[in-house]
Parts: structure tokens; sequence; C-alpha cells
């Protein structure tokens, strides 16, 4: 029902600190089985690692074949631009409870900026190409899950919560909270709002299980050209 992706240097815990390395995708297959992450050095070389994240979902007395035909996986595709922007729509009586994006790139890049709910039923997601020109499209994901009462639990909540984060430049960190035990996290999202040449996705993910000091963490960062800018991190939790 959700997922993310970290690019990182030599531990899991920071941030890219050489030149740089991006988001170009944080998405589930087309099937829901699994989470998809991609990332990019740019214009520097810069080899670090990624750590894609994977998030399901279960209701007690639910059957996972039954809980499966409940939800729903919905793409669009964008036209192709120099920041390409995609959202979709969960169908009529579902609920969104994730979403992920696909930077369609075959040139210098284009980076991930946006991928986070823009309502309780819209994903939005946002790209960009940096110094150099690769206008490309980009793929909104959007998964819902059907509101209908559900055998021992009745119907399902969904709430998005989010929190910001500004930076004048550099490396930017957000952080949100599920802070009540009576929900749960199914998906991540990320915003980064940036003023001049752009600032661009390091990571959107899930908080790591042992840590329990946050629930969604994103990062993000200009390049070699300083620019402001704020980080919101995004979760969408259920009830």
């Amino acid at each position: 029902v959700g997922g993310g992706a970290h690019a990182f240097d030599n531990t899991s815990s920071a941030p890219i600190t050489g030149a740089g390395a991006f988001l170009t995708e944080s998405r589930p297959n087309g099937s829901l089985t699994l989470w998809k992450g991609r990332s990019k050095d740019h214009m520097v070389s810069d080899p670090h690692y990624l750590t894609v994240y994977a998030i399901g979902m279960k209701i007690d007395g639910v059957t996972s074949t039954y809980l499966r035909s409940q939800i729903s996986l919905d793409s669009t595709v964008s036209s192709s631009a120099n920041h390409p922007i995609a959202e979709k729509s969960v169908p009529s009586g579902y609920m969104l409870i994730g979403g992920g994006a696909f930077d369609n790139y075959s040139g210098y890049g284009n980076m991930l900026v946006k991928s986070y709910p823009k309502n309780s039923t819209t994903w939005y997601v946002e790209g960009k190409d940096h110094r150099r020109a690769d206008p490309c499209s980009i793929t909104a994901y959007a998964i819902g899950l059907n509101n209908i009462s559900y055998a021992n639990v009745g119907y399902i909540q969904t709430e998005y919560i989010w929190e910001d984060n500004y930076v004048p430049y550099g490396y930017n960190h957000a952080e949100t909270y599920v802070t009540n035990e009576d929900w749960g996290l199914t998906c991540p999202g990320g915003k980064d709002t940036y003023y001049h040449l752009g600032r661009m996705m390091i990571s959107i993910r899930p908080d790591i299980p042992s840590w329990r000091t946050y629930d969604v963490s994103t990062w993000s960062s200009d390049n070699y050209y300083m620019d402001n800018g704020a980080d919101t991190a995004w979760a969408i939790r259920v009830n």
C-alpha cells in the first residue's frame, strides 16, 4: 500500500554528502507486490547506495485475497516538459492510501521534486531537469482502498498529515509523526518547494522500525547553485 526510497553514502541515517544524488523513482509495481526506487547522481559522479522500503497492510479477520480485491491502483502519464507534472485520483468510492512517482528521463536527468497526497483522493507528482535541459514525462500512481465496512473493524478512516522545514541553502530534512497508536502509516510523501534554480528530493521514506523517532522522513538538496526552500514530509495513515 506504500513505500519509499532513500539515497545515501555510507550510513543509512545520513543523506548524500558528496556531489549529490537524487530520486527519480519511488512507486509500486503493477501488481502491488513490491516497491520500486531509483536514484542518480547529476553532472558529477557520486557513487552511492539506495534503500527501498515497502509497506504492507493487514486487517484482522479479512483475508489477503479479499483485501487485495478492494485495493485499486491507477496511474497517469504527463506530457513531456522540463518540469513535468501529473496527478491521479482514486476511483469514486475509494480512499487514497498511497501513491508514487516515476520520472521517465532519458538524457542528462530529470529528478523528483514532489510526490505527495494533494488531498484525500489525489496523488500529485512533479519533476525537474537541472543545469542541463532534459524534458520528459512523469507518471503519477494512486493507490486506493474501497470505502466499505470490513469484517470485525467496520469502516476504515484515513487521514493525511504533514510538517514543514525551511533552509536557506544546502541539505534540508523534514519529518512528521503518526503519534497516536490507533493509527498506522500506509505511505510517506515528500514535497520540495524551491524559489530559484531548484532543489531535488534525496529521500522520501518511512521510519526505521528500530528507531521510532519519527514516522516519515524527507531529505532534499540544491546542486552546486545555492537555493532556499522548504521540505514537507507527508504521511497517509489509517485507523
